[in-house]
């Protein structure tokens, strides 16, 4: 049975808010235009190499993780 992909706008939702921010604030501490990071919150754009690579860059920002065993 395949499994459908999950989009990383799915993944992403929660983030600001748990690293109590804004998606404006975000965009700004990533350095992508706000426009963008919205687009890929509400799953209607895809995460494209460079939004990518700013997201897995280490930051000023703290990512809780997911599991313990991750």
């Amino acid at each position: 049975m395949a499994r459908t992909p999950i989009h990383p706008g799915e993944i992403l939702t929660d983030e600001p808010e748990a690293i109590d921010t804004s998606a404006q604030k975000l965009a700004d501490l990533l350095e992508v235009l706000p426009n963008r990071l919205y687009q890929l919150l509400a799953g209607k754009r895809n995460a494209i190499a460079d939004t990518t690579l700013r997201l897995g860059q280490p930051s000023s920002i703290t990512i809780r993780p997911i599991s313990a065993k991750w």
